[in-house]
């Protein structure tokens, strides 16, 4: 029960960061995403695309989109609660923002949760953020 829900807030995440789907529902993203720097992003690739037909997802092919190289990346496949390196720039995206009073408290608990080097408790402070933001 608790991965369907991480899984549903890993994608409110991608939303909240922008990506958008294909037709089977894998988020696109480009291979400049800070969160892909140093990755071969084969572990991450869905291979049930029919756009860009994956075969095999330890050896993924790449899919050039008007000059960028961009990667399905399914839906359990997100990484947001997992990896610092993919909750770091919603962290960041979260910070830099501009908020109402309630909305500067909701912020001040993703910079609280970061203190903890807990990435269990930023990622559900960074849900609630978006949970708030996406409410208001």
């Amino acid at each position: 029960m608790e991965t369907i829900r991480q899984s549903v807030k890993s994608e409110m995440i991608a939303v909240f960061m922008g990506y958008s789907t294909n037709k089977e529902g894998a988020y696109l993203m480009g291979e400049k995403e800070p969160q892909f720097y140093g990755s071969n992003h084969s572990e991450w690739c869905s291979n049930t695309g029919i756009e860009y037909d994956f075969t095999n997802p330890l050896d993924c092919e790449k899919a050039l989109i008007m000059g960028w190289h961009y990667w399905n990346i399914s839906p359990n496949n997100l990484q947001y609660q997992r990896s610092w390196n993919w909750l770091m720039p919603v962290v960041s995206k979260i910070l830099i923002g501009s908020y109402p009073l309630n909305g500067v408290k909701r912020m001040k608990e993703v910079q609280n949760s970061l203190i903890s080097c807990s990435i269990e408790k930023t990622f559900e402070s960074v849900c609630n953020f978006i949970e708030w933001y996406n409410k208001n």
